[in-house]
Parts: structure tokens; sequence; C-alpha cells
């Protein structure tokens, strides 16, 4: 197993406790921890184009570098990793290009008891 794996860290959760990234749902370890789950599901020509955005202005580096990084390593990796563990969510939320998740998830937890 990976160092990564192996590292532990307490977390004292308070009324919510919110995990967010790409690989929470992958591991059945971490799922069987958590309580409920969102699953933001994101067109790929909507993510491909957040990517670049977000890769031009905070990385510096040119469109067509971000595109081909995308379609080399970040689309197959989506299908193998990342999509798969949609099917263990909770809930599936879709993010498109107008989506508030701010203002999404505060109204949910107004209404749901978790």
């Amino acid at each position: 197993a990976s160092d990564v794996y192996k590292r532990q860290t307490e977390i004292i959760p308070e009324e919510y406790l919110v995990i967010e990234g790409l690989h929470v749902l992958f591991l059945s370890k971490i799922r069987e921890l958590v309580s409920f789950s969102f699953f933001m599901d994101s067109p790929l020509e909507v993510a491909v184009c957040r990517r670049c955005i977000r890769d031009v202005h905070e990385y510096d580096v040119t469109a067509e570098y971000s595109l081909n990084q995308f379609l080399k390593f970040v689309r197959p990796s989506y299908f193998e990793y990342i999509l798969p563990a949609k099917k263990h969510s909770d809930l599936v939320v879709e993010n498109n290009f107008h989506t508030r998740i701010d203002l999404f998830i505060n109204d949910f937890l107004q209404k749901n008891q978790l």
C-alpha cells in the first residue's frame, strides 16, 4: 500500500463534515464512513472549458497544452476512476455552467436532516 493510505489525521466533526475531492467515493473504506454523499456531475464540455480557463490563468500554460493534457490524462482517468464512483453517491447534482453549488447545498441542508 502507498504511504498516502497509511497517513492518518483525526478529525472531530461538528454538525457536518464536508469532504471534497475527486476520489472520495472511490475507496470502499471511505464510502463506509460517509453518511451522505453528493456526486457533482459536470458535462465533459463544461469540465474541459473550466479546466482550460483555470490552467491558462493560474498555471500560465497555453490552451493547447491544457487541452492536450485533458485528452491524454484527465479524460481517461475520469472514465476509469471518477465516473464509476457516481453509482455510490446518494445524490447526483448536475453541475453545469450556471450551477451555484453553494446555494444548492445551503438549500439542501435546510430541507433535509442528514
